[in-house]
């Protein structure tokens, strides 16, 4: 098998639980606002997260999030299979839990009077608007996938520490992001970090990745021709 055969191998291995993750993440995320307890919601918020300002130029954190979770996911994909799919798995199980927060315990945020006079409040101001309404802060989910990210990219064998230690900063990045553009208190932040490292452990104890491994495989084998 040629070099280019086999990255086209890996990359149409991983687009179908590529699929999988984004359908489970928006479908928990979006569904859990019509769905949620009628009581609450509730607000985490400290006197610290008071004194947090609005930062703007950070909403390019932010939304930049989602390529920051691309690359890993691919750049994971990449190593060893069964750390692929302890990520996939850790996903599913912890996206699944955050649901189940956000249906049972909704929290709120008070986010502050944005004016439209530039391209970068305009897009705060989009990014508030499909976030209404606020009711799915804890855990950040934000916060959770760029740690469960870094947590795969941190048990990686085969690339150099300083890949690691990039991708750990762009984790934290997206921490701070979630804080100056006022769409999370520090609670979610822990919330998320505490999550991810909890799901990993449990996925890893009870081997669910094995489960997704030969799912995802046979789907794989069935629809994509490969193994």
């Amino acid at each position: 098998m040629t070099m280019e055969e086999n990255k086209r191998r890996k990359f149409l291995y991983c687009f179908i639980p590529l699929i999988f993750v984004l359908f489970q993440y928006f479908l928990f995320y979006f569904c859990a606002k019509f769905i949620h307890m009628p009581y609450g919601p509730f607000n985490f918020e400290t006197p610290l997260d008071r004194q947090v300002p609005l930062v703007p130029c950070f909403i390019y954190i932010y939304v930049g999030s989602y390529l920051f979770w691309l690359v890993s996911f691919f750049l994971v994909a990449s190593g060893e299979r069964d750390n692929f799919y302890l990520l996939v798995a850790s996903v599913a199980v912890t996206f699944f839990v955050s649901f189940l927060f956000f249906v049972f315990l909704p929290t709120t945020i008070v986010r502050p009077e944005i004016s439209n006079e530039n391209f970068t409040l305009c897009l705060i101001d989009l990014i508030y608007k499909a976030d209404t309404p606020a009711l799915n802060l804890f855990p950040s989910m934000h916060c959770l996938a760029s740690w469960l990210c870094f947590i795969a990219v941190r048990r990686m064998k085969n690339i150099s520490c300083w890949v690691k230690i990039v991708t750990c900063i762009c984790a934290l990045a997206v921490f701070v992001s979630t804080q100056l553009v006022k769409q999370h208190y520090m609670a979610d932040i822990f919330g998320g970090v505490l999550l991810a490292e909890l799901g990993v452990f449990f996925v890893r104890k009870k081997k669910i990745q094995t489960v997704f491994q030969k799912g995802f495989t046979k789907i794989n084998k069935n629809l994509l021709r490969i193994e």
